[in-house]
């Protein structure tokens, strides 16, 4: 499967359906401490490395629940995620394009800095 075959959409489409909905569920796959650092605020943590598209499917309503968004930093991991759902069966997934990287540079609204260590040391000498 490849990146064609994904749906996505772009950070300011999905702001704008989360104003209408803001119980659009969002799933973050990018290791914990990078969602820790900055995250858009309706993300939910679940490791890509441990994602089990059947568990998480069966978890919630049914299959034909409202579309699954899946975000991580840059939109490798997201794609990568979408394609694991589409091979389970399940392609009412959406990949966010860019990830939280083009979220964040859209200036959409996250929790948290998204600087990193490097970035907080940084702004403490005004750089």
């Amino acid at each position: 499967m490849s990146e064609e075959t994904v749906k996505s959409i772009t950070p300011a489409d999905l702001h704008q359906l989360i104003q209408d909905d803001p119980e659009i569920e969002l799933i973050d796959v990018r290791p914990r401490k990078m969602y820790e650092i900055q995250r858009v605020e309706q993300a939910r943590f679940i490791d890509y490395t441990t994602l089990d598209p059947q568990e998480f499917m069966a978890s919630r309503a049914s299959a034909e629940s409202p579309p699954v968004y899946i975000i991580c930093q840059l939109g490798i991991r997201s794609v990568e995620a979408c394609e694991q759902f589409n091979a389970a069966g399940f392609d009412n997934i959406i990949n966010i394009e860019g990830g939280t990287k083009a979220w964040a540079k859209a200036g959409l609204p996250t929790i948290g800095e998204g600087k990193g260590i490097i970035g907080k040391i940084l702004s403490l000498f005004g750089k």
